[in-house]
């Protein structure tokens, strides 16, 4: 009796374990998945982009606005300090989109691999060596 259950205990335990880690794996590929769709952050990156190419041409019409006497160079540096501020903070917002969709896809291959490495413990359930004590079970 005790083998019996100690072999269906085994058993039932090796295909929740694999079970578990497919699941996992199969959740890695969908994260994996979801990180190339970047439908969402092109749009937004895109955003940030045309925003930056437009400040670089209004600070160049600030230049040629101070080199024809238009605006004092008080006003000029005035103005640009405000858009180097904005670029800066573009600039930063566009590297963390960025490195954002860089770690959901590192996510995913680490969850593929836990849950690869989680299945293939699996079968050491069944070695008994891993439970010397599995054959002397008393379970009255």
């Amino acid at each position: 009796m005790t083998n019996d259950f100690y072999g269906e205990a085994v058993e039932t335990l090796e295909i929740l374990v694999s079970d578990l880690g497919a699941g996992l794996a199969a959740w890695g590929v969908i994260n994996l998945l979801e990180s190339y769709d970047t439908t969402e952050s092109d749009k937004i990156a895109e955003g940030y982009r045309s925003r930056l190419n437009e400040i670089d041409l209004r600070l160049q019409r600030l230049f040629e606005d101070k080199a024809t006497g238009k605006i004092t160079p008080a006003q000029y540096k005035e103005i640009c300090a405000v858009y180097d501020a904005e670029q800066d903070e573009l600039w930063i917002a566009l590297h963390r989109l960025e490195r954002e969709t860089e770690v959901r896809k590192q996510q995913g291959v680490a969850q593929i691999m836990q849950g690869a490495r989680f299945a293939a413990t699996a079968p050491a359930f069944r070695d008994t060596a891993m439970f010397p004590d599995a054959e002397n079970l008393n379970c009255q």
